[in-house]
């Protein structure tokens, strides 16, 4: 339940995020420190552990340096976007 909880969390903050900048598409990337931005408002959750479960979905991708995460076509399609063909 918790890492359902984290994981909606974050995809929660693309999805605002995305939504400013006109809409979810693949590649869409944040930093680390902007998705867990705010992370003290839900204690409750381990939102590193969500992370690490979305890379491991497929939702996202870490980058190499581990500082950036990069949205796929999966992760743009769960929270509204169009995938890009391959």
């Amino acid at each position: 339940m918790a890492a359902d909880s984290a994981q909606q969390i974050i995809l929660d903050r693309y999805s605002e995020k995305c939504r400013l900048a006109g809409g979810p598409r693949v590649g869409y990337v944040l930093r680390k420190r902007a998705i867990l931005y705010g992370a003290e408002d839900h204690p409750e959750v381990d939102l590193e552990a969500g992370l690490g479960s979305l890379v491991a979905n497929g939702l996202l991708k870490l980058s190499e340096s581990g500082d950036f995460y990069f949205l796929t076509a999966a992760g743009a399609a769960r929270i509204g976007g169009e995938a890009a063909a391959d």
